[in-house]
């Protein structure tokens, strides 16, 4: 377990946190954490988080595994209801 620093995009306003994180954390837990802190608004559909110009992330990795780079910005994706 180590400390990293993760750099964040809000969805509303672009805004990008820099927070030191637990490498363990996944970004299902980094989402609950940002709602619980107040820096997002519930979603009924949820978050997803992705790499700033690339792809969606897997929810359950831990964020050591995503192979991040120190200038690497996640962002805070608002999930939609498209599937149903």
């Amino acid at each position: 377990m180590a400390e990293m620093a993760v750099r964040i995009m809000l969805p509303i306003d672009g805004r990008i946190l820099t927070v030191d994180l637990d490498d363990t954390m996944t970004t299902a837990e980094i989402v609950t954490e940002l709602l619980a802190g107040g820096q997002l608004q519930p979603n009924e559909h949820g978050y997803q988080m992705g790499k700033k110009g690339g792809d969606l992330l897997n929810r359950d990795s831990p964020i050591r595994d995503l192979g991040l780079a120190p200038d690497d910005v996640l962002r805070v994706i608002p999930a939609t209801d498209a599937g149903r």
